[in-house]
This record gives structure tokens, sequence and C-alpha cells, in this order.
């Protein structure tokens, strides 16, 4: 009776509001979550699959699929079930987050970048966005780049806190001993 209650709400259209909460399977979201938090990513990986298999565009399912894949380093799977997740929901700030993450890490820097930039644009107020932006940069060797993204969530509103801290380590590395501090 659950799987034919899930295919049916495969069935019915699809209004994203908020990233990763589309589904309608509050109870996989909370299953999903659970195991990540615990760290058990194959269980979480079988359980997103299992969800995959009755309903195809599940977003929260290909979303902890793709995390999964990416913490147990399957990164070309990941890769390709995050593009999945953003595809069926391109607001997901989240999946774009962890795209651009898992690029650079694959130093697949303009995937990167074109993945940061479009996770800065629907979430343009996020520590985590912000941070992982300006870092891609500058693991990246890109410090002017990476400077300016700092500047931008600086004034963006992000957390001053990082932003200080952020810009004086790369102005430091710039040369600019007067404004690092």
């Amino acid at each position: 009776l659950r799987a034919a209650i899930l295919a049916l709400l495969c069935l019915l259209p699809v209004f994203p509001a908020v990233a990763g909460d589309v589904d309608a399977d509050a109870e996989l979201k909370a299953r999903l979550v659970g195991l990540v938090s615990e760290g058990k990513w194959v269980d979480a990986l079988k359980a997103a699959d299992a969800a995959i298999e009755t309903c195809p565009e599940s977003i929260v399912a290909w979303q902890y699929r793709a995390y999964s894949l990416h913490r147990i380093g399957r990164k070309d799977e990941a890769g390709a079930a995050y593009e999945k997740t953003v595809a069926l929901d391109p607001k997901n700030w989240w999946a774009w987050l962890n795209l651009a993450e898992l690029r650079a890490s694959q130093d697949r820097r303009e995937a990167a970048v074109k993945a940061a930039e479009r996770a800065v644009a629907l979430h343009p107020k996020s520590v985590d966005v912000r941070t992982r932006v300006s870092r891609i940069h500058r693991e990246a060797g890109e410090y002017e780049l990476a400077t300016a993204a700092a500047l931008m969530a600086f004034g963006a509103g992000v957390d001053p806190k990082w932003c200080h801290a952020e810009l004086g380590y790369l102005f430091w590395v710039l040369g600019y001993a007067e404004k690092s501090r």
C-alpha cells in the first residue's frame, strides 16, 4: 500500500517552493536525514535507491543519494546524482553547493565555479555558500577571486566574523599586511 501511495504521489505535479522539501514523503526525508547524520552513508544510499525505484522523480531521494555517494568517494556517480537533483529542482541551492564542492575536488574548476555561482544566486546570504565559494577559489590559488567572493559576502551581510577572518588571511597572502589585521 505504501508503495502504491508513493507511486501515485510521483504523478502529482511538482511545485518547487523550498529546495529539497518538494517531496511529499516526510518520512523518507526524516529517515535519510537520520542515516546521514549518523554517518551511515551506505544505508542512506540503499534507502535512497529504494525510494528512487518507487518514485524516480523524488528530489529528496536523489539529493541524499548524491550526498551519500559523495561521502563514500564515488565521485562520478555523485556528480551525476547531483545533476539529476538540480534537473528535478533547479532551485536546490544545497545540491548546487555540494556539486560545486565535488567538482572542485575533481579539479573541474569551471564546473565548480558555475555551480557555486548558482548556489550563491539562490541563497546569497548563506554563510555556508559564501565560505565554500571563497574556499574553492582560495584552494585553486585564485586569491584575487577568493578575496572578491569574500568581499561580496561581506557586502551581502554574511557573518562578519567569517568575512574578517577570510579577508585577513587573503589580504596577508596577497601581500597587504596592513589590511590583513
